[in-house]
């Protein structure tokens, strides 16, 4: 399902505590603009984190909404900046008032494991987890879908994004602009006694300077790799700054096995200057242009408020986890709501079992159902298996 730019939403997860594991320097930044940066333009970064300087391999808790608010970053040659997810599993956005400088390497790649598990694979933040594999109890030896969009049905499907992934998944999404950011999707599982689980897709970031961003290291958002097969597509990259620079990669290639590969990842880069960023090498579907917006104002949402005649509380804004019990009527009604949209929209409602496929309930919600308006989905949920539940625009 390929979606047109700028009709791409879907559902963001909860929030949870910061805790920073990196040397943030408190300090006045007057000044800190570059005769490289003429134009006028604000990435939005209220400086209140300070610089962040990057000397050693650090991982750092993601904020509750996933944004840095720095003065300037500095990413050491030979150091390498991952992040833990938040609970609401939002991307990364590393915001500077001034110069960003990554000669090392930034990574919000899919988790790589190399045991037999049938656990699934840990998406890159703001991507989905892979699907779990079959497990020798009560009858649970069937493997699971891989979530996200693009999420590979279980035995062979491997996560797609902005192209298919391996197996025949053509459920490809997303926008060149990269707006709403948003990460890759994850393989099926496979079934067994245990069966494997697949790989999450890789993470999303958006990193912007009020001056210019510099790459002669990586930024990477490869997607991830279970078992040795079942990987999880690439994520997604955004650049914005007046001046982007530099010979680095950046890098939201697909996760492979062997000869096959998952759905590759998208790269963005909007600035300002015509030839600085020409020596940067991209991997992954790629576009560039000067579209000098980072959070865009009153942008569409959906918003799931009712599982099961379960009302679910208004802005949770999350993949919401339910279990029906052994017995339940499995005819149950998803209310999805609709947020700062000005016509009807298709949807997709989206119910993925642990151990079963994943089965998808499409409907459109009507300017003229409310305010904001609303639709009641009519879906099957399994009895006796936890599913988890989105809703995406279509």
């Amino acid at each position: 399902m390929q979606k047109s730019t700028l009709d791409y939403y879907h559902l963001k997860p909860r929030a949870s505590a910061l805790r920073c594991g990196v040397i943030f320097l408190i300090a006045a930044f007057a000044g800190l603009s570059s005769p490289e940066s003429a134009q006028a333009f604000d990435c939005g970064s209220t400086g209140a984190n300070g610089a962040m300087n990057v000397a050693s391999n650090v991982t750092l808790q993601l904020p509750p909404d996933g944004i840095f608010n720095c003065t300037t970053i500095t990413v050491a040659q030979g150091a390498t900046l991952t992040f833990s997810n938040n609970v609401m599993n939002t991307p990364v956005y590393l915001l500077a008032t001034g110069d960003v400088l990554i000669n090392g390497s930034i990574d919000v790649g899919g988790a790589i494991v190399f045991g037999l598990t049938s656990d699934p694979g840990q998406a890159g933040p703001g991507g989905y987890n892979g699907g779990f594999g079959g497990i020798n109890y009560f009858g649970q030896d069937k493997g699971g879908d891989g979530l996200g969009p693009g999420g590979g049905k279980a035995n062979g499907q491997y996560g797609a994004y902005a192209t298919a992934g391996y197996g025949g998944n053509t459920n490809t999404y997303g926008s060149l602009l990269l707006t709403p950011l948003i990460g890759g999707s994850g393989a099926g599982g496979s079934d067994g006694t245990p069966g494997l689980g697949g790989a999450g897709g890789g993470g999303a970031i958006l990193i912007a300077s009020n001056t210019k961003v510099n790459i002669s290291g990586s930024v990477n958002a490869v997607g991830g790799m279970q078992n040795y097969r079942y990987p999880g597509s690439g994520g997604a990259i955004r650049v914005v700054a007046p001046v982007v620079s530099g010979n680095g990669t950046l890098n939201a290639d697909a996760g492979s096995f062997l000869a096959a590969q998952a759905g590759k990842g998208r790269v963005r880069i909007d600035c300002m200057d015509s030839q600085a960023y020409l020596k940067l090498l991209t991997i992954g579907i790629t576009s560039r242009g000067s579209h000098m917006i980072v959070f865009p104002t009153n942008a569409p949402v959906l918003d799931i408020i009712g599982v099961a005649e379960n009302a679910i509380p208004q802005g949770t804004n999350s993949p919401i986890f339910f279990e029906l019990p052994t017995g339940g009527n499995t005819n149950q009604p998803v209310v999805v709501q609709a947020w700062n949209f000005t016509k009807d929209v298709p949807i997709r409602v989206v119910v993925t079992p642990r151990n079963a496929p994943s089965v998808a309930f499409d409907a459109t919600i009507l300017q003229s159902s409310g305010n904001p308006p609303f639709a009641v989905v009519p879906v099957i949920i399994p009895a006796g298996s936890i599913c988890e539940i989105n809703a995406w625009t279509r």
